[in-house]
């Protein structure tokens, strides 16, 4: 196509001779007809060699199977760029795979030792519960009798001396103190023993504990709650007694914390307190 331009006002003859060959090329490149194909080329290379430009083809046929080879030399690189691009791209994907698949089990292995440790502290502390309870459970005051009959001396130091009153003694156990039923039993009663016998030198008197036993069943029956308020106002509708003996109970090492105060039934005045004694645990 060059030589036929360049040739077609300097030397028209060759010119058409070089356009003759060029149609033939491009009908070569259509047919698959092997004996055209063959003639075709038979006619081409004959008018170049007629118009001594075989070697001037030759060269530029050179040319173009270069640059074709550097065009396949820059696909074939481009392939194998996009090859390692994919390849690196693979190989980070599966990194961060393997990065997240391992902070997944260090989550669940965490999970797993916080779950074991809770368990572990769950049943440390029942079984320190347990013993705990098998400890109270098995506590009991020493010397009960004579430190109620300590505390029920000082109690009537407040009594006045000219008058005599009927007492009822209570014996609710308040939830915090951590004291086994059987031992405040055996406290409450040590102290009615201490106050019945102390108190027949002062000429007061105990009511007995069914008394007060059936005004707790009455209250528990009306479902008005166990409160020491309740309790007196009971008392006072029935006329049962005249003052209530309210002991108050303070946890201390060791053992227990107690003092008593008698508050007359009638206007809760508070008749008489006593200073705090300890009930020391037997151990």
């Amino acid at each position: 196509k060059h030589q036929i331009g360049k040739n077609v006002v300097k030397n028209p003859s060759l010119a058409q001779s070089l356009a003759a060959a060029l149609k033939m090329v491009r009908k070569g490149k259509v047919s698959n007809d092997l004996s055209l194909l063959q003639g075709l080329k038979s006619n081409v290379i004959k008018i170049l060699e007629e118009n001594n430009l075989t070697e001037k083809f030759a060269e530029v046929q050179q040319r173009m199977e270069a640059a074709q080879r550097q065009k396949q030399r820059k696909r074939d690189a481009a392939k194998r760029e996009k090859e390692r691009e994919i390849k690196e791209a693979a190989n980070r994907k599966r990194q961060e795979e393997v990065r997240a698949a391992a902070r997944l089990q260090k989550a669940k292995d965490k999970r797993r030792r916080e779950k074991r440790d809770r368990k572990i502290k769950e049943a440390r502390k029942r079984a320190a519960a347990d013993r705990e309870r098998q400890r109270m459970a098995s506590l009991s005051f020493r010397d009960v009798d004579s430190v109620m009959e300590t505390i029920s001396m000082d109690l009537w130091r407040g009594f006045p001396r000219d008058q005599k009153y009927r007492i009822a003694v209570s014996n609710l156990k308040p939830d915090w103190l951590k004291l086994n039923a059987s031992a405040f039993r055996r406290a409450n009663n040590a102290l009615e023993r201490a106050l019945s016998r102390t108190g027949r030198l002062t000429g007061n008197r105990l009511i007995a504990r069914s008394v007060l036993a059936n005004v707790i069943t009455a209250l528990d029956t009306e479902g008005l709650g166990r409160s020491p308020d309740k309790i007196r106002n009971k008392l006072l509708e029935g006329s049962l007694a005249d003052v209530m003996v309210i002991a108050d109970y303070y946890q201390v090492k060791g053992g227990v914390d107690m003092s008593l105060q008698a508050v007359k039934v009638k206007d809760g005045e508070v008749l008489a307190t006593t200073r705090e004694f300890k009930l020391s645990y037997a151990e």
